[in-house]
């Protein structure tokens, strides 16, 4: 059973920011993720997509259509502004096994080392912030320096809850109420 994460208004649909448009995954994007899902090194530290087949792949997309359908994950495709190519995908999803709201993002490789992650996942951000989320949580693996880098700049800081219990992830935190001059 899914948990409903909070209901959302209108300005929860699209966001965007000075380079990209986010907005709510559909079936239109799935040609677009599949070319993102065989680049090389972006699913590294994603453990539970690694190795999996095109179609278990799709499937997985066509649980986030359902989680935005339940509004029990949010998940954007974020495209550059200027000629609509695919930049990633982001979201503010339930941990599985959890009643906690983590931020995730994958890039293409084409946009890395640019500064996109930061700008995406804080617009996302922004947004949960404005939904009342006491906490909001960033889990990565521990050699994924990039996420820890981009986790730092949006002032998440390591948790001291470790409710997952893996040894190779960390856990970071981030609460709006403590974060207002950000």
């Amino acid at each position: 059973m899914l948990t409903k994460i909070r209901r959302t208004s209108s300005i929860f649909m699209n966001l965007s920011t000075k380079t990209a448009e986010l907005k709510f995954l559909t079936e239109a994007d799935f040609q677009d993720m599949l070319q993102l899902f065989h680049e090389p090194g972006t699913f590294d530290y994603i453990e539970h997509l690694k190795n999996k087949s095109d179609e278990e792949y799709v499937s997985i997309l066509k649980e986030r259509l359902e989680q935005i359908r339940l509004k029990a994950g949010y998940h954007w495709v974020a495209r550059t502004i200027q000629d609509n190519k695919l930049i990633g995908v982001l979201n503010l999803s339930v941990i599985r096994g959890t009643d906690k709201i983590q931020l995730g993002f994958q890039l293409s490789r084409n946009f890395w080392n640019q500064g996109l992650g930061f700008e995406l996942a804080n617009a996302v951000l922004q947004q949960g912030s404005k939904l009342g989320y006491g906490t909001i949580y960033g889990v990565f693996h521990k050699q994924n320096v990039a996420s820890r880098k981009i986790l730092q700049q949006l002032h998440f800081t390591i948790s001291d809850i470790d409710f997952l219990q893996e040894k190779d992830i960390e856990i970071f935190e981030f609460n709006p109420r403590t974060n207002q001059n950000r």
